[in-house]
Order: C-alpha cells, then sequence, then structure tokens
C-alpha cells in the first residue's frame, strides 16, 4: 500500500511539472524596450534629476544603438549634470564629440559642447581655452554652417576667443576675433553695448599687436575721433590735468582722450591683465602709472609718445604718485631720483 502511494505521489509531481513546462512554452516571450523607448525613459528621468536611471537606461540604448546621437547626447547631459565628479563630468565632452561627429547639424549637442568648454576654461579674470579647444569648436562651428546654415551663439564665442587668444599673447588672433564680432554687431539691434565693448578690445588689441615687445622707447598710437566709447566698462583709476582726460581700466588699457584734437587713443597696456594701472599723476611732459599687485612704474611721454619703466622697490604697492623735476615720491614717503 504504501508503495502504491509513493508511485501516485510521484505521478502527481510528474502530471504537475509537465503542465508547467507547457505553460511556460506556451506563455508569450517578455518583449525587450527599444533603443528608442530607452532614450524617452532616459530624458524622462534626466528631466526628473534621476541621473541614475537615466544613465542605466542610457546604457542599455546605447548597447542596442550605439550610433544614436540623441542617447550619446543625452548620456553627456547626465555626465555633465552630475556635480559630485569632476572627471565625470568632463566624459560628456567625449559624449557630445560622438553625437556630433555622428550628426555635425546637431545644434543641441554642440550648444552643450560649447557650453561646457568655455565653463570648465574660465574664471574670474575671464576666458582661458587653450589652441585645442579654439581650434575645435571654431572646426565643429564650420561643420555645423554646413549642415543647418547658421551657428547658434556664434556672436558670443568670438568674445570668449578674442580673450584667450590675449591671455595666449596671440594678439594679432584676439584682434581679429574682436573685429569679427565688430562686424556682425554692427547689423545687430540693440546692441550698442556690446559693440563699445568691442571696440574697445579692438583698441586694446591694436595697441598690443603693434607694442608689445617695446619695453622702453616710442610706441605707436592709433587715434580715433571723440571721447572713448566705453559703456560699462570700469575706471580704475581717473586724471584730467586739462587739455588731457585720462583713464585706467579695470584688467585694462589706460585711454587718453584729448579735448584739443577731439580724439582718443591707448596710451599703455600692461601684458599681464591683472597689472593695469591703478595710480596716476601727470606733469609737464609725462603721464605715470603706477601698476596694481606690485606690477611697477610706467611713464609716458606725451611728446615723444615714448615708454619708460621706472625702477621701484619689488612688490611695492603704488597708491600715490607726486612728481618733480628730478625726483618723484610713491605713497609719500619713497623718493626716486629721475634721469636727467
Amino acid at each position: 500500500m504504501k508503495l502504491i502511494c509513493a508511485l501516485l505521489a510521484a505521478a502527481v509531481i510528474i502530471s504537475f511539472a509537465v503542465l508547467a513546462s507547457a505553460y511556460r512554452n506556451t506563455s508569450p516571450p517578455q518583449v525587450q524596450p527599444t533603443a528608442e523607448e530607452l532614450i524617452t525613459e532616459a530624458a524622462e528621468r534626466l528631466a526628473a534629476g534621476d541621473l541614475y536611471e537615466a544613465k542605466w537606461a542610457l546604457q542599455d540604448a546605447l548597447k542596442l544603438n550605439p550610433n544614436s546621437p540623441t542617447a550619446n547626447k543625452l548620456m553627456g547631459d547626465v555626465c555633465w549634470a552630475d556635480q559630485s565628479d569632476f572627471d565625470t563630468q568632463m566624459e560628456s565632452l567625449e559624449y557630445y564629440r560622438t553625437a556630433m561627429d555622428i550628426n555635425p547639424g546637431y545644434i543641441a549637442a554642440f550648444s552643450a559642447f560649447q557650453t561646457v568648454i568655455c565653463t570648465v576654461n574660465s574664471c574670474s579674470g575671464g576666458y582661458f581655452l587653450g589652441e585645442e579647444e579654439i581650434n575645435e569648436l571654431r572646426q565643429r562651428s564650420e561643420r555645423l554652417r554646413q549642415a543647418k546654415g547658421y551657428v547658434p551663439g556664434e556672436l558670443e564665442m568670438l568674445p570668449v576667443f578674442a580673450d584667450s587668444y590675449g591671455h595666449l599673447c596671440q594678439y594679432e588672433e584676439a584682434l581679429a576675433c574682436a573685429q569679427e564680432a565688430a562686424a556682425l554687431l554692427e547689423n545687430a539691434e540693440e546692441l550698442d553695448e556690446q559693440l563699445a565693448h568691442m571696440d574697445s578690445l579692438i583698441e586694446t588689441y591694436q595697441w598690443l599687436v603693434a607694442n608689445h615687445l617695446v619695453k622702453e622707447g616710442k610706441v605707436a598710437l592709433f587715434p580715433r575721433p571723440g571721447p572713448p566709447n566705453t559703456s560699462g566698462a570700469s575706471i580704475a583709476a581717473e586724471l584730467d590735468d586739462g587739455r588731457y582726460l585720462w583713464r585706467s581700466y579695470f584688467k585694462g588699457a589706460v585711454v587718453c582722450y584729448d579735448r584739443k584734437s577731439d580724439e582718443h587713443f591707448v596710451a599703455y597696456v600692461h601684458e599681464t591683465q591683472y597689472d593695469w594701472a591703478t595710480a596716476l599723476a601727470t606733469d609737464k611732459d609725462n603721464l605715470w602709472m603706477g601698476l596694481h599687485s606690485g606690477g611697477g612704474l610706467v611713464c609716458f611721454n606725451k611728446r615723444s609718445h615714448t615708454i619708460s619703466q621706472i625702477d621701484v622697490p619689488e612688490g611695492l604697492e603704488i597708491e600715490k604718485i607726486n612728481p618733480s623735476r628730478h625726483q618723484i615720491v610713491l605713497n609719500e614717503e619713497i623718493s626716486i631720483d629721475l634721469p636727467g
């Protein structure tokens, strides 16, 4: 009797196993999401701030379709949004590059790439893109122009290039970028302040192209009609000696307005933007400029248009300049004899 019961139990178990196998074989297979569905899910997750789930969905999407420009662009967005890890943020550039390589006319990928490049190469002192970054942005801009007929943000990028070239001491390239931006601004409406800024950059780089190698001696001047158009510029120091109005601009040039001729010109620009003139003084023949952060003392001769460097104690922060015929007094306590 026990044997019979055991056999019956075994038969029941086998029957259930057969039925379960048959059910599995007849049930519909599980449908895997497509790459497009995964991309849509990732975009929704990213918009909701769920970077982890967005990244997982995009990884699966890229396995199915590694040549999807949208998936690559979104993965770049996910990486850039991860503010906890700078290395991960920098990975965004490769995904944006892939997206643009696949689709050179992908405006959103180009704009995101441009934003990352400019952000990581900027600080309070301006933009510091290297030649490699500038050349790549220019090349991808041209591909985008060929694909779409225009480049978004082109006008905003030219001053960035000019500033970066200036920091690289490539003044001819900086001048060309500023001139190109000014030409575009002349055809734009309600951008007078930006045009004024470009004009001041052009004057600064024009002076540097001609004179940056001159440490002692005559400098070339480029007079322009009327007073300087420096709307929005921050004045670091100002001096009015009657005929001439001298102004030094924060991290910029020393500009002179000649009331007699109704012209203005750049008198001096230091190659290091952090050594702008913070103290000005004048006598009959000269303009004296004390430079920021102990940058020294420079003399500009109004008649001969020559500059000369005056030896002062190293690192001296010049706050006040009192010139006389044979001597100059700095900060009312340091006397320096002048050459006869």
